[in-house]
């Protein structure tokens, strides 16, 4: 799915990126009749208020559509200031870390009967073979390390 990966990023951005793209998803692929897979691309900080993270979704993260009401509600700067934003992350370290762990939570709440997997690496770097091999959306991980060494 659609997602930002700036670990700071302003939290309504990130809800709509990361939470609302997953209910879009999901919708269309509702209406596929041959689908075979819903792949959710998380990540493994979601949880990091736990010390051992086992192959389950938890719970704790909040109701992503509150989350998404809420983001629709508020005044945009309000809501992204550094204070209010802490207080709705919660235990979470920053923005992309509680909005992966709300779209994984949209998943078990609307996915219904979708054949869904979700995935949890620890990063994501440039692409293998597809779209073209090299291919990134941006430099803000360990791509932009590597691609500086290479000048």
């Amino acid at each position: 799915s659609a997602a930002t990966v700036n670990f700071n990023e302003a939290l309504t951005k990130a809800v709509n990126l990361n939470v609302v793209a997953v209910f879009t998803i999901m919708e269309i692929c509702k209406k596929m009749k041959k689908l075979e897979a819903l792949v959710h691309v998380s990540t493994a900080y979601c949880n990091t208020q736990f010390k051992h993270i086992e192959e389950e979704i938890y719970d704790v993260n909040g109701d992503p559509a509150a989350i998404i009401n809420l983001c629709n509600r508020m005044d945009p700067s309000l809501l992204n200031s550094p204070k209010m934003t802490a207080q709705i992350i919660g235990n979470k370290p920053n923005t992309y870390a509680f909005t992966k762990a709300l779209g994984e939570s949209a998943l078990v709440a609307e996915g219904g009967s979708l054949p869904i997997v979700i995935v949890r690496p620890s990063i994501v770097i440039a692409a293998w073979k597809e779209p073209l091999p090299g291919w990134v959306e941006n430099l803000s991980t360990t791509t932009g390390i590597i691609a500086g060494f290479g000048k």
